[in-house]
């Protein structure tokens, strides 16, 4: 459940970043000092300069190598953080490093993390990943979770760990109590330093670090992402299609159903004739496409009949709140197909439901007119 409501966390911070990103572009620069609080939203962020206040970043690269005077809060796919951060960090991405001071505390969901030798965090840390490695210092408690954790550096507080595996490394001192949940027996080496008592419990029933944190937490941020982008870079389409859908939401269903299954016997039949084998791969493509957009158009056509039913009007205006309501609106379809038979229905009703909204409104808008 706390893995979910970071996922909505991320959510709603992606969309804010992209819409509210004082600085956008593919590579953004950050050197010059900074007195305020910064957003920043691109493929590669680089941060060299001081900033008094907060920085929010998304991105794929992020680098930050002047020091932060609030909290810092980022997702990407690589972050890594080289100097001090004066608040609180919270981050989310495949992998983290922190190799500078954090005075406040510090909450991370990734793949790979890593809190460096030369790393300290001022109050307590709760991470969550697949390879998690604390080499520097936490004042106060540690909380982690992943499949491989190890511990060579000195905790303050009490060290609750659950994992597949576990090491505590000779040079490890922790100041308060050791718990220890794991799937092997735990190593300790002689010489690490345990001021509490070691505790071992059981391991939770259907704990899977990986599939609870990266299997869900990547492709829900992926998703979300890409259903604001489609948003943003064709936000008048986006309202026909869903104003499409709105109007004849049976058509559009049907339509969908019909493409996604009949395409596929098309792409057999070509693949079966020889002269047709090129085409055939062609079409594939084109399918494959045609799925993931009418997918992504099904969640804003979510976003676009939620809101629309929450204000009572079909034409809300702002354009924050046009994307926070996508960013929202995938998290709740996400969610909603977790549930057993009614949740694989609602999402496969959402995707060929875009996916024929998107069909007809293309063929409405580009169809060869007589002359």
């Amino acid at each position: 459940m706390k893995t979910t409501y970071f996922i909505v966390g991320i959510a709603l911070l992606t969309a804010l970043v992209t819409v509210q990103a004082q600085r956008v572009g593919e590579v953004v620069l950050i050197d010059q000092p900074q007195m305020s609080d910064e957003y920043a939203a691109g493929r590669s962020i680089l941060v060299t300069s001081a900033i008094a206040g907060d920085l929010v970043a998304a991105g794929q690269d992020i680098v930050v190598d002047g020091p932060i005077g609030g909290d810092l809060i980022a997702a990407g796919e690589t972050l890594t953080v080289r100097q001090a951060v004066a608040d609180d960090v919270r981050m989310a991405g495949r992998t983290i490093t922190i190799e500078s001071e954090v005075s406040g505390h510090l909450v991370a969901a990734g793949d790979e993390i890593e809190i460096a030798s030369q790393a300290s965090v001022g109050e307590w840390v709760w991470i969550a990943g697949r390879n998690l490695t604390l080499n520097g210092h936490v004042s106060g408690e540690l909380r982690a979770a992943g499949e491989n954790v190890l511990i060579s550096g000195e905790i303050g507080g009490d060290a609750d760990i659950t994992a597949g595996r576990v090491e505590i490394a000779s040079t490890s001192i922790i100041g308060g109590n050791l718990t220890i949940r794991s799937e092997d027996e735990p190593v300790i080496a002689p010489g690490a330093t345990i001021q509490g008592e070691t505790i071992r419990e059981d391991m939770p029933e259907r704990f899977n670090a990986v599939s609870e944190v990266t299997d869900s937490l990547y492709p829900s941020i992926a998703v979300i992402i890409a259903a604001i982008a489609v948003y943003l870079l064709f936000s008048g389409f986006s309202a026909s299609v869903a104003n499409r859908a709105r109007k004849a939401p049976l058509l559009s269903l049907g339509i969908g159903i019909g493409a996604a299954i009949l395409i596929p016997v098309l792409i057999i039949a070509l693949f079966v004739t020889g002269v047709g084998f090129l085409l055939g791969l062609g079409v594939l493509a084109t399918y494959l496409l045609s799925l993931l957009l009418g997918a992504l158009f099904g969640m804003i056509i979510v976003s676009e009949i939620g809101l629309g039913f929450i204000t009572g009007t079909d034409r809300v205006k702002g354009r924050l709140l046009r994307v926070l309501a996508v960013g929202i609106s995938v998290v709740v379809v996400l969610l909603l197909s977790r549930l057993p038979v009614v949740g694989g229905v609602l999402l496969i009703a959402v995707c060929t439901g875009g996916l024929g909204a998107l069909m007809t409104e293309l063929w409405l808008k580009y169809r060869l007119t007589p002359t």
